[in-house]
């Protein structure tokens, strides 16, 4: 629905203030070969010869780091949790340049105090591709296993193309005020397998050099709190934060700035909450040149699959909603959601101010029904609906009744003079039990208030009934009026 928030209040000053957003540091997973064979090599330093890209066996040590983060910030042991471990290596020069050798390891589940094999790995120089917590292998051909014997050569083998591993992208639905398995990813450019000694030095399986993997989580985190000042203190409540336009998918190899489908999540904050941490996937929707100011983030100026918080509650009798634009920099242009970043928001809230395009209010006048209605003729209830800033979205009016036994709802609108018009207004409800009418189709992108008026044509069969009118718009569901009616 809609909800509050100003962000005057005070003398008309601006007071939302915010705190800075400081980096994640990344959880540091590093892998150590160590001896997994008793086969000789010789190296050399020429030109690429058969021994300087030979299959050698190793294990994998896994290690992860605490995350770097401050000391106020809640710490979540699942936040550097790592399964489903995918690495895909890509050899530079094997058997051509053009024509790269590609392996692919996964593991199901990691213990980080335990070695996880690296069976048949090349020597030599690659790029890799890692993946965690994606909730499978990305490679289903491969089937490693930690507890598994070696696998052949044939096993670790992969026919994608280093294209289609830059190109790969999961589903993923964070719950947002749960730390989980949360997805990570890494690139390394430059990673070699290679040997300690050289110069024609005979050496063994031990003497490879350790390799380190850094990965990176596609998830940011956020502590989000407000604050109430002025006129607003003991006048307005919060009801709920939602967050909406978060992706439901990401890119996991390049920053992810565009998904099939984007979903709205409630974050359950009550009236006598005001501080939460939630998580929100990587959303990379650029810069917007132009923008030098809090209020100028609105949903005019925002890019369409932009994150945000919708914040609903109520001032005295009227609904305000604030949209609040998530981003890397909340006081300019920039709508990047960063994964692996970690971002602390506060508000202070004063008055409302609908001058502000990030604030909507919703205010419905209903007529009161009589008491007892002693036939079974059919009811009016009028119904103003009067808003403010609700920009590109719809209004509908929901009307339900419990107890008595009623026949539908009927509505139909009324001109600026009053007069009624000649058509009711579709039910557009799938819902059972209720009917749905756009009484606002479309606000356009233009702000201000508008004011529609229409009644409410409703007749019971008999008994006492509880008439609930409510409001509906993308944000959710208000209910404005509910009212008791009799038929003898």
């Amino acid at each position: 629905m809609a909800g509050p928030y100003v962000v005057c209040g005070l003398g008309g000053e601006r007071i939302m203030n915010y705190i800075s957003r400081f980096i994640i540091g990344t959880g540091l997973l590093v892998g150590v070969l160590v001896s997994g064979g008793c086969r000789k090599h010789t190296w050399r330093d020429q030109p690429l010869r058969p021994e300087d890209t030979a299959l050698v066996d190793a294990m994998l040590i896994l290690r992860c780091n605490d995350l770097q983060t401050k000391a106020e910030a809640t710490r979540e042991e699942q936040e550097k949790q790592i399964n489903d471990l995918n690495l895909f290596f890509v050899h530079k020069h094997y058997p051509s340049v053009a024509n790269p050798e590609v392996r692919h390891y996964y593991f199901s589940s990691v213990d980080v105090t335990k070695r996880l094999k690296l069976t048949n790995i090349r020597l030599g120089k690659y790029r890799l591709y890692a993946v965690a917590n994606a909730g499978k292998s990305l490679y289903l051909e491969t089937s490693h296993d930690p507890e598994a014997s070696p696998a052949t050569v044939s096993e670790s083998m992969c026919s994608m193309t280093e294209q289609e591993i830059k190109d790969l992208e999961i589903n993923y639905s964070v719950s947002p005020n749960k730390a989980g398995n949360f997805p990570m990813s890494s690139v390394d450019e430059n990673m070699e397998i290679k040997w300690a000694k050289h110069e024609g030095v005979e050496v063994d399986e031990g003497d490879i050099v350790p390799i380190s993997i850094t990965l990176k989580r596609k998830v940011a985190k956020y502590e989000f709190s407000y604050e109430l000042m002025g006129p607003a203190i003991g006048k307005m409540e919060i009801n709920t934060v939602a967050l909406q336009s978060v992706p439901g998918s990401i890119s996991l190899f390049k920053p992810s700035s565009s998904s099939p489908t984007y979903l709205d999540k409630v974050l359950g904050v009550s009236p006598n909450t005001n501080n939460l941490s939630f998580y929100a996937l990587e959303n990379m929707q650029g810069d917007v040149p132009g923008i030098t100011s809090e209020e100028q983030r609105n949903p005019q100026t925002a890019p369409e699959n932009a994150s945000y918080l919708f914040l609903d509650g109520k001032y005295e009798d009227t609904q305000y909603g604030m949209s609040l634009y998530l981003g890397d920099d909340m006081q300019g242009g920039n709508f990047d959601v960063e994964g692996n970043a970690h971002y602390h928001m506060h508000l202070k809230l004063g008055g409302p101010n609908t001058d502000d395009v990030r604030v909507s209010s919703l205010k419905f006048i209903a007529s009161e029904l009589p008491p007892l209605i002693p036939s079974l003729e059919e009811q009016v209830i009028t119904v103003e609906i009067i808003c403010a800033n609700y920009l590109n979205d719809e209004i509908s009016l929901i009307c339900s009744a419990t107890g008595g036994r009623n026949k539908d709802f009927r509505v139909r609108k009324l001109d600026d003079l009053g007069n009624e018009e000649t058509t009711d207004l579709p039910d557009i409800s799938d819902e059972p039990g209720e009917s749905r009418f756009a009484v606002i189709p479309d606000t356009g992108n233009e702000p201000g208030i508008q004011r529609k008026k229409c009644r409410v044509y409703f007749q019971m069969e008999s008994g006492s009934s509880v008439v609930v009118l409510m409001a509906q718009t993308r944000y959710g569901r208000t209910t404005f009026s509910t009212q008791e009616t009799t038929v003898e």
